[in-house]
């Protein structure tokens, strides 16, 4: 099974914002489980950092996401081929 998490599980956890730390701390404690694949996005990494960075320095921000990036999937924005962006023809043919 996947599970992807939002930003706002990272920042909570990071942040240890309680009460959501204790749920969100055993959604990412799935990772060390075979079952499941625990992944998120790079966007969602950096808006944890920010928050993270505010709160602690960015020393102990950068400590902090690079331990939960081993422990976790970071997935990179797929390709489809429907989202190349619109040429000229498009715009015109509104």
């Amino acid at each position: 099974m996947r599970i992807f998490l939002d930003a706002n599980i990272l920042v909570s956890v990071l942040n240890k914002e309680y009460p959501l730390f204790t749920y969100a701390a055993r959604i990412i404690s799935l990772a060390d489980n075979k079952k499941f694949t625990v992944f998120t996005s790079p966007l969602c990494l950096a808006i944890a950092f920010y928050f993270v960075e505010k709160k602690s320095g960015i020393q102990l921000a950068k400590q902090k996401i690079k331990l939960l990036s081993e422990k976790i999937f970071t997935e990179k924005p797929q390709k489809y081929p429907g989202d190349s962006p619109p040429g000229p023809d498009a715009v015109n043919s509104l």
